[in-house]
């Protein structure tokens, strides 16, 4: 996104706004909840934890990333 102007990205969430302004991604919610879940990861070794944010990857992240990849296969075929 540095190629088209924006220079104030900090980090994912800041990516992941901008991202879902320009309608990238749908579900602004979700990719900030992946955030969440990513902390989680990384500092939470409870069993029960880990089973929630795998499910959430399998019934709701998964699916974004799809969604994701054909958004960005779609721009890619319209750019001249």
């Amino acid at each position: 996104m540095t190629t088209e102007g924006e220079t104030n990205i900090h980090g994912s969430r800041d990516a992941f706004r901008l991202a879902f302004k320009r309608g990238l991604l749908e579900d602004g919610e979700t990719w900030m909840d992946m955030i969440k879940s990513r902390t989680l990861t990384s500092h939470t070794y409870n069993e029960d934890v880990a089973e929630k944010i795998a499910a959430d990857i399998l019934n709701r992240y998964y699916s974004e990333f799809v969604t994701l990849q054909t958004t960005m296969e779609s721009l890619k075929e319209a750019r001249p």
